[in-house]
């Protein structure tokens, strides 16, 4: 009698596990879109920043930043893209930093460049550029 009732009990949690609705592709896709979009800043990221002098007869000492920012989700959209050029010393002391926005949409697994015009402070040594926000799409 024990035996049938453990074998009986066994067979009603294992109907109870096989119950449970697969979902759907769709369902999936949504539900990794609201994860992307939700963490969009974890998406988002900027490869091979490079600094280039820009000397223009009326504008000495300006540099050019450029770089690729890449889309790394699946399904989300992104806009607005924030982002910072850091100047450090030799030091390594953060001494100025610049703050632009890319006014473009970012699509699933894209790119664009970034290209930002500025004067660096006079101390610096080297920099480094960071995402800072990013808006969905």
């Amino acid at each position: 009698m024990k035996l049938f009732r453990l074998l009986l009990l066994l067979i009603l949690a294992g109907s109870v596990g096989c119950q449970e609705k697969q979902k759907t592709p769709a369902q999936l896709k949504q539900e990794l879109l609201f994860s992307e979009m939700a963490e969009a800043k974890k998406y988002v990221k900027i490869e091979n920043a490079k600094m280039t002098e820009d000397n223009h007869l009326f504008k000495k000492d300006e540099v050019v930043v450029t770089g690729t920012v890449i889309s790394t989700a699946s399904v989300a959209k992104f806009k607005d893209i924030k982002y910072q050029v850091v100047f450090y010393s030799k030091t390594n002391t953060r001494i100025d930093q610049k703050d632009f926005v890319i006014y473009e949409f970012l699509q699933p697994g894209g790119t664009l460049q970034l290209n930002a015009r500025m004067i660096p402070p006079k101390a610096y040594e080297s920099f480094n550029v960071f995402i800072t926000d990013v808006k969905p799409g």
